[in-house]
């Protein structure tokens, strides 16, 4: 149950052609003349009952396993009047507080009992347009589908609005609040405020205000359910792998006498346009960086015709290849920029918004806002270059022609989201085979001209806002009128500048192939369809085939050592070591070469160090294997830092360190880790001051000293890969590596929490709330299952807190809960609860947690409770079993620490078969006398 201020949902095309430049398919105003209209999908049957209620229905193979169903309720907060402000949220979160033929938290004792977990499989959010309902639930269980369009039906005209669930709720709706109202919060609202300002999205705001939420009753709550909830203002959407015939008929069954009522007038949506250029500052305490952007506004509707798409499509074009070209500035040390980003987006159904952002700080702000508005400028006089199209146009079709093929598959979860964008928002709904044809006619009858007038054009505005935003320690040093913007812009205009130069392409990053080595063995894993390759140098390269998710693959890589064998100074800089490489290319190719060089493949490699292991991490289509595996190999033995990368990096970088530095928070927790670890803790966190001791040169040695050699690493590949070609890649790029034969492995360096128990408590929040965060750890010996027993004691945990302290106490909205079980490099049961809370309530809600930890640990937990954890672990197995990401990090684990390798039948049969006896021994022993301590950040002390 959450709530959204914006909509984040994007249509079908959306997600590939315009994700780059991060814009919303929005449409200019119809021209005259009849426009041709865009097609609907014809993968998806669409109809109509007789009391208005619509439906999508869309048969979906991934995940096999899976249908999402949605209840789509067009109605959001613009809807309620100035006494029912914070109402449609509250009747969302009653849907899940008493239905028809689920009685108060029985619905979700009901979802858990089948092994659903409440916020994963059910959950809702309500926005400013729309409140929608959502089921994720097993194919297989023909009764759980049925049930599961009984709850949607409950939630459609079943809601009881029983008083005492009001009343318990009203607890948690008010610590949602609490937790939301955040920096980040205050300034996005604060934004929205002076973006749509005259208009009502700023007055209804989803969470709504306290005061009506404290104060609501039954009469409140139902009087707009009964007002809202009404079936033409409703459509149920499902997707997933279900028989669509028998879906429809259970859509009938169930919504056909649903009465139906006329739903009023809604609510005006209109947002005044004003003309000319407004500045606007916001100032907050707790703020940590200075930021402009500058706003152009458009009226605009969906995008429902081909002219209307063809139109966002050079848009979106233009603002990603600016976006491209500004960032390789940025790294090349040709601009002064920390940071610069351009992109489009939707601000309501009526009015687009075109924005120019840039990171800045107090002493460079004039020339920062010079710099932005010159590159606008270069390209409103010299336009794009044909390299910069070209690569832009390569990209895009990769994706589109990708996502068109036969093979395709696309998370049925995202199909349902998108449906229910269109359901709300209206516009177009397609499938990428229509996009495809659609976006090949357009890039076929365009040319560079059409997007240098498509970026012009939209410098056309007259409506547009600069807003600045810094913290309240910087309001005396920044100050940005109207007068002084446009004088910085008349200068950006009238400037000398030159058009930006083409670079050239780069075809290939491998000039000779490698000989590579040979393969040792073979080793069939027949339980989990994978075969371990052995190669000569010791490498070893397990390739798990998983074909569900069609020509997609993954990858992780690691070698035991990470932090543990690294000392004091190389573990602050790894991080930084890691991202200076990413951002330099390699030895003889830069950055931007290498980006030209991607631009028509989907594919990503790079490497990272953890706590116990050096990584390596990659995956996308599997047509693009051999090119991972090439930047892996480059990584291996052609590694570069760019003087220039480096130095953009350390300027971002020491201006986020600085702002980090003078947030209380930050310095709070950062200050606990010190105090509740024992001795053995070693700072990983940058300091500013630690910067002017980092070079190129000492990064490079670090990368080398770590990375230089490839024995011991074991590389993991799942997905939709062919053994015999992976083999061959893996010898060829992997296989024919130095390697000295030094066994490597992690250390146990000790870090543990400092005593039995402990305390810290931090002050200046500058809202009423206090952050809690418990951790726990215990020193044990290893015992078979461990980390089965402890994913399953979690679960019971989440249940027991979410009930007691969620809602029986109404004090928390969100309470996290985290168990481990770590048995490498050591042995150690640990974990942590985190949640914030009203400061009155911390020490009550605190010995409640600490309670429910003590009572498992004492008691042990009930048979039916571990029934629950278990039916909740084997759905969630039985969805991983189709996760690339799932098995790249299962597997590599059991390998580094030699463990068997297991199906997911056979992880199912382990924690089925563990009795409640094991449990409760394991939580006796393991989770008594625990390390514990407890840290708050709470609101600025009062001074006496």
């Amino acid at each position: 149950m959450m709530i959204k201020t914006v909509k984040d949902v994007r249509r079908l095309l959306c997600a590939f052609v315009i994700a780059a430049a991060g814009v919303c398919l929005l449409s200019p105003a119809s021209e005259a003349g009849v426009q041709e209209k865009l097609p609907f999908s014809d993968k998806i049957i669409y109809g109509k009952l007789e009391n208005g209620l619509q439906y999508y229905i869309r048969q979906n193979d991934l995940p096999l396993d899976k249908v999402e169903m949605r209840l789509n309720v067009r109605t959001g907060s613009l809807n309620e009047t100035e006494a029912e402000r914070g109402v449609a949220h509250f009747v969302e979160h009653m849907a899940f507080n008493g239905t028809r033929n689920f009685e108060g938290n029985d619905l979700i004792k009901f979802m858990e009992k089948v092994g659903l977990t409440f916020g994963q499989h059910t959950n809702a959010y309500t926005s400013s347009e729309v409140t929608n309902y959502q089921l994720s639930v097993p194919a297989e269980k023909d009764e759980l589908i049925t049930d599961s369009f009984k709850i949607m039906r409950d939630w459609a005209d079943g809601i009881t609005f029983d008083e005492k669930e009001i009343e318990s709720e009203k607890g948690v709706i008010t610590e949602e609040w609490r937790m939301r109202n955040d920096v980040r919060s205050r300034i996005r609202n604060m934004a929205r405020e002076y973006l749509l300002e005259g208009s009502l999205y700023p007055l209804r705001d989803p969470i709504g205000l306290m005061e009506v939420v404290e104060s609501a009753d039954k009469a409140l709550l139902k009087g707009y359910y009964d007002k809202w909830y009404t079936p033409e203002n409703m459509s149920v959407i499902v997707v997933g792998n279900i028989n669509p015939e028998k879906t429809e008929k259970l859509i009938k069954q169930n919504f056909t006498s649903l009465k139906a009522k006329k739903t009023p007038e809604k609510a005006d949506t209109s947002v005044p346009f004003r003309e000319g250029l407004r500045v606007r500052t916001i100032t907050d305490p707790e703020a940590t960086s200075v930021s402009l952007s500058y706003n152009l506004f458009s009226r605009e509707g969906r995008v429902e015709t081909y002219e209307h798409l063809k139109q966002n499509v050079l848009e979106s074009g233009a603002m990603s290849m600016l976006n491209k070209r500004v960032s390789a500035k940025i790294l090349e040390k040709k601009s002064e920029l920390l940071s610069f980003r351009a992109g489009k987006s939707g601000m309501t159904d009526s009015l687009a918004l075109t924005r120019f952002s840039v990171t800045t700080r107090p002493e460079t702000i004039d020339s920062d806002i010079s710099e932005m508005l010159t590159e606008i400028e270069r390209v409103r006089r010299y336009g794009f270059n044909a390299d910069e199209l070209r690569d832009f146009i390569t990209s895009q079709k990769t994706n589109i022609e990708r996502a068109a093929s036969p093979d395709y598959k696309y998370p049925s979860s995202k199909y349902a989201d998108m449906i229910a964008d269109y359901d709300t928002f209206g516009g177009h709904l397609t499938e990428f085979t229509q996009d495809k044809a659609l976006l090949d006619r357009i890039f076929g009858e365009t040319d560079i001209k059409d997007y240098n007038e498509a970026f012009n054009r939209l410098l056309l505005s007259n409506s547009r806002m600069v807003i600045l935003t810094m913290p309240e320690r910087d309001a005396d040093k920044i100050s940005v009128t109207e007068e002084k913007f446009l004088k910085i812009q008349s200068g950006a205009e009238k400037s000398e500048i030159k058009a930006e130069a083409s670079r050239g392409i780069l075809d290939k990053i491998i000039d000779k192939e490698p000989q590579g080595g040979v393969i040792k063995s073979r080793e069939i894993f027949a339980n989990v369809d994978g075969e371990l390759i052995t190669y000569g140098n010791g490498v070893r390269l397990f390739i798990k085939s998983n074909p569900v998710d069609k020509n997609r693959f993954m990858l992780t890589a690691k070698k035991p050592g990470g932090f543990s064998v690294m000392g004091d100074e190389e573990i602050l800089y790894a991080d930084f070591m890691q991202r200076a490489l990413v951002s330099s290319g390699f030895q003889g190719i830069s950055r931007r070469e290498l980006q030209t060089f991607l631009a028509g493949k989907r594919v990503n490699a790079a490497p990272s160090v953890t706590g116990s292991t050096f990584d390596f991490g990659g995956g996308g289509d599997s047509e693009d294997m051999e090119t991972m595996f090439q930047l892996i190999y480059k990584y291996l033995t052609a590694p570069d830092i760019d003087s220039n990368a480096f130095d953009a990096l350390m300027k971002s970088t020491a201006n986020s360190l600085e702002s980090a530095e003078k947030d209380k928070k930050t310095v709070f927790f950062r200050d606990v880790a010190e105090k509740m670890l024992n001795d053995k803790y070693r700072r990983g966190h940058l300091l500013a001051a630690d910067l002017p001791n980092i070079t190129p040169e000492k990064l490079m040695k670090i990368y080398k000293a770590y990375f230089g050699d490839i024995n011991n690493f074991i590389f993991v590949i799942s997905g939709d890969a062919d053994r015999d070609k992976t083999a061959e890649l893996g010898r060829k790029y992997l296989g024919g590596l130095p390697a000295v034969n030094v066994n490597a492995a992690a250390v146990d360096r000790g870090v543990r929490l400092r005593d039995k128990s402990g305390t810290a408590e931090g002050f200046g929040d500058v809202e009423n709330r206090s952050t809690v965060m418990i951790r726990f750890d215990k020193d044990v010996e290893y015992t078979a299952n461990g980390r089965y027993i402890s994913s399953l004691l979690r679960r019971v945990m989440d249940q027991r807190m979410r009930e007691n302290i969620r809602e029986n106490m109404g004090g928390v909205y969100s309470i996290s809960s985290a168990v481990s079980y770590s048995d490498y490099p050591e042995t150690v049961f640990s974990g942590r609860v985190s949640f914030t809370c009203d400061p009155a309530r911390r020490d009550e809600i605190v010995r409640e947690a600490a309670g429910i930890i003590n009572d498992i640990a004492e008691n042990g937990v009930t048979l039916k409770e571990l029934e629950t954890a278990k039916n909740q672990q084997n759905v969630q197995y039985d969805a991983a079993g189709e996760d690339n990401r799932f098995w790249v990090n299962s597997l590599i684990f059991d390998f580094i620490r030699d463990e068997p390798v297991l199906s997911v039948a056979e992880r199912k049969e382990t924690v089925s078969g563990l009795s409640l006896e094991i449990v409760n021994a394991f939580a006796a022993e393991y989770m008594k006398d625990m390390r514990i301590f407890v840290a708050s950040y709470n609101p600025e002390a009062k001074v006496e």
